[in-house]
């Protein structure tokens, strides 16, 4: 749920059509929905959203990850590098 507090509340318009979109954005997102962004961003975010069911589809990789961490017991210190965002 989204929640707006402060001073600013009073400006908002909880029935513009734009306030009911946002409202209902996380749904969306969570539904995987590449329209939640328009049309025209439609193909843009359907490549996009795949992180969301990582949760899910993840649990698939730990026999691999197991896997890899043998070459790896000796290993004290580890560095992880990511570039983050949607990369």
């Amino acid at each position: 749920m989204i929640r707006v507090s402060g001073p600013s509340l009073t400006k908002v318009d909880r029935s513009s059509p734009l306030y009911l979109l946002l409202e209902k954005a996380h749904v969306r997102i969570a539904q995987m929905d590449a329209t939640t962004w328009g049309q025209a961003a439609k193909s843009e975010a359907a490549i996009r959203l795949n992180w969301v069911d990582l949760p899910h589809t993840s649990r698939a990789l730990l026999p691999v990850i197991n896997s890899s961490l043998e070459k790896f017991k000796d290993f004290d210190n580890f560095i992880l590098c990511g570039m983050g965002g949607s990369s």
